[in-house]
């Protein structure tokens, strides 16, 4: 440990370092890793750079502290070196856990002057592949994840093959552990038929409508373009589809200005963040995911975990979770004509909607359990513990 004077049965302190608390797939990760570690063997805090704050209740219901560097941006150095290596040094964690890209280097960096802890950093993206630039920044940053940070991080974790085959590509890493996302499937069971009822009433609908519905940040990554563009052909054909989008980001306007342009208003519905996921999924009868870039996909996990078939671009780590034909249906990146094939062919068979949902609940329950993920995560913090001590 790196405090000598703690008695040895302590639990070990894990500081999770991470971008900001917007509810999104690797914030949600860390909230689920926190909740379900063996409190008796591992202590948490959150320290994440900078606002937004949203998880930050579910956080601290569940006892964690969050402890926010209050950063003005991505290269706010004051923040998020020196205000974090304070942070750091008053809470003497045996493991730093960076998650996402500036919080790997910032937590990484920080580290050096917090006592030297373990350092692990989770892969949670492509992201040396998909947001490539000619910039002195980027040429940097790839240059410190060549030389430096494998000198400074104790272990990698990839969420999945795609993300770890991806990183061994550009800088020839040798320690990546795959461990894939995973959430509690019990969290997904359906609540009872009021609480479903009222979420449909609240919604404005009646029960005779065919429910589509997706889930994530309202970015180009996220493909919500190509799936308006697919909703177009999908209204011809099955009149009473709905799309409800669940989530914010920085093309929602962009989003909405095409809805009206398209004419979709009375048919997509754009929801904002939602804490009654559960209760959406409830009364879903597709859950659409048309990403063009996936590592894995947290939202897409917790649809097959409620059981909804899924419709979803075959891309990246997406095949590692969805066998086309038996747990869902997959479709190419960025090819609406796909996707409506698809949303049609599950409307008019009620029988293939089920038996892919049923199995998309069967996959979660056998490879994306929280249960397994978090043993995982745990052996490697107390080997890593073990190994610097």
């Amino acid at each position: 440990m790196t405090d000598s004077t703690r008695a040895a049965h302590a639990p070990l302190r894990v500081a999770h370092v991470i971008d900001s608390l917007r509810p999104g797939g690797a914030e949600q990760l860390v909230l689920t890793t926190v909740k379900h570690l063996d409190r008796a063997r591992f202590e948490s805090l959150v320290i994440p750079l900078a606002r937004p704050l949203d998880l930050q209740p579910e956080f601290e219901g569940v006892g964690v502290p969050v402890c926010c560097l209050d950063a003005r941006g991505p290269f706010d150095w004051r923040r998020g070196i020196v205000r974090l290596a304070r942070v750091l040094r008053a809470y003497r964690p045996d493991i730093v856990h960076t998650h996402l890209l500036h919080s790997s280097f910032f937590g990484r960096m920080a580290s050096l002057f917090a006592r030297r802890p373990a350092v692990v950093t989770t892969l949670h993206h492509r992201d040396f592949t998909h947001w490539q630039s000619d910039s002195l920044r980027f040429k940097a940053r790839r240059l410190f994840e060549r030389v430096a940070a494998p000198r400074m991080t104790d272990a990698y974790v990839a969420v999945s093959t795609v993300v770890r085959e991806d990183y061994i590509s550009h800088f020839a890493l040798q320690n990546i552990n795959v461990i894939y996302n995973y959430l509690d499937p019990v969290a997904f069971e359906a609540p009872g038929p009021e609480v479903v009822e009222a979420t449909r009433q609240g919604l404005g609908l009646t029960g005779k409508e065919f429910v589509l519905l997706n889930v994530g940040r309202l970015i180009w990554e996220k493909g919500q373009g190509h799936l308006l563009l697919a909703m177009v052909e999908i209204r011809r054909a099955v009149p009473e589809a709905r799309l409800f989008l669940c989530g914010y980001g920085p093309d929602g306007e962009k989003l909405r200005a095409k809805t009206r342009e398209l004419g979709l208003e009375d048919v997509v519905k754009f929801l904002g963040n939602r804490r009654d996921i559960v209760s959406l999924l409830a009364l879903t009868d597709v859950f659409v995911f048309p990403s063009t870039v996936e590592a894995l996909g947290i939202a897409l996990l917790e649809a097959m975990a409620a059981g909804r078939p899924v419709v979803a671009a075959g891309v990246e780590g997406i095949p590692e979770v969805v066998d086309h034909g038996v747990d869902g249906l997959l479709t190419p990146a960025g090819d609406p004509s796909s996707c409506v094939a698809a949303v049609i062919a599950l409307y008019r068979d009620p029988d293939l909607r089920r038996r892919l949902g049923e199995a998309a609940r069967r996959k979660v329950d056998a490879r994306f359990t929280v249960g397994a993920g978090v043993r995982q995560l745990a052996t490697l913090y107390e080997r890593v513990a073990r190994t610097r001590a």
